[in-house]
């Protein structure tokens, strides 16, 4: 029986899944990012495992539209949190074929199930992304933008002005205080 979940993100969200799915006696196979592979369980087991999920932060999905869009998401976030971020990959092309969906149809049920374009999403991701950088503080703004697929600082700043609602530079000067 596979668990499709929603909110899991990093390596921890598998590690609190598999612990939670354990304390609760269930058989566990496997746990990866948005879904957990386990034994057939009754249907008291499954609401225990729905409101254990539920307490530590997360949710169990039973619509396939919403688990497209939660493999969508983390395909996203893999992708911009990669290595080297590749601008000359159209990112929402990339995305449908890894899910096998036209491109139009996934932009069309991320808005839909989001409430916010998937280019929206990608440049919220990015802009994590960059914010984690500026935390580290090991390299410069002007390498994190051409790390990052932008074709300037000052394109970078602009955005990251507009969605964060403060400078990168003023960002990163906070966290020096």
């Amino acid at each position: 029986m596979v668990l499709r979940i929603k909110h899991m993100v990093c390596g921890r969200c598998i590690r609190i899944v598999q612990k939670m799915l354990t304390e609760l006696e269930v058989q566990v196979h496997s746990v990866v990012l948005g879904e957990a592979t386990i034994s057939s369980v009754n249907a008291g087991s499954l609401h225990q495992i729905r409101t254990a999920l539920r307490q530590n932060g997360f949710e169990l999905l039973e619509d396939e539209k919403l688990h497209l869009v939660e493999k969508i998401k983390h395909i996203v976030t893999q992708y911009v949190y990669s290595i080297a971020y590749d601008d000359s990959v159209n990112i929402i092309d990339y995305v449908a074929k890894q899910v096998k969906v036209d491109t139009p149809s996934v932009s069309s049920l991320f808005s839909l199930q989001e409430g916010l374009t998937l280019e929206k999403f990608i440049i919220r991701q990015k802009l994590e992304r960059v914010k984690t950088l500026l935390d580290e503080g090991t390299i410069t703004l002007s390498e994190i933008a051409h790390l990052m697929g932008y074709s300037s600082v000052a394109h970078l700043s602009a955005q990251f002005k507009k969605v964060v609602g403060i400078s990168a530079t003023e960002y990163k000067n906070n966290i020096n205080k």
